[in-house]
């Protein structure tokens, strides 16, 4: 019994948990992927609470340039950092607000392509539409194609 004890993983809580609200799927994502805390802040189980409040301070600008690709250009962001017993949680709160929406798409073919088919197939079907959510993956795909010819 004493064999099976020792073989089973014993898990120590984090010393620095991050919460992220108001926010998910791929927008979370991004977010999390932008928000790692860094290296060093942790050592031998000690929280650096000044670099932790530091990188908290800087939350709200990494946060807001995580957001943008998703059409988010004016959101409300606030981040702090509370003592959890001897751990702290770093608490991002994220109101996104409305997506910056396209209020024009004209998508132009000039010079000796512009009467070659299969890049007026491409321009008829360029992925943003007038009224769509401003999604910068959608613009750099449909780019990388005109780019190409």
């Amino acid at each position: 019994m004493l064999w099976l004890s020792l073989a089973m993983p014993v898990f120590a809580a984090e010393p620095v948990e991050m919460v992220i609200r108001g926010i998910e799927g791929d927008v979370l994502k991004n977010v999390q992927e932008t928000l790692v805390l860094p290296v060093g802040l942790v050592r031998e189980g000690a929280v650096d609470r000044l670099w932790l409040e530091r990188f908290a301070k800087q939350a709200d600008a990494k946060t807001r340039t995580a957001l943008e690709p998703f059409g988010y250009y004016n959101p409300h962001v606030t981040a702090f950092v509370e003592p959890v017993g001897e751990r702290f949680r770093l608490l991002v709160t994220v109101i996104p607000g409305e997506p910056v929406r396209l209020a024009e798409v004209a998508v132009t073919l000039v010079g000796p392509g512009n009467a070659e088919k299969q890049l007026q197939r491409q321009v008829a079907t360029f992925p943003l539409k007038k009224g769509d959510v401003l999604l910068h993956q959608k613009y750099e795909e449909a780019n990388a194609i005109f780019k190409s010819h």
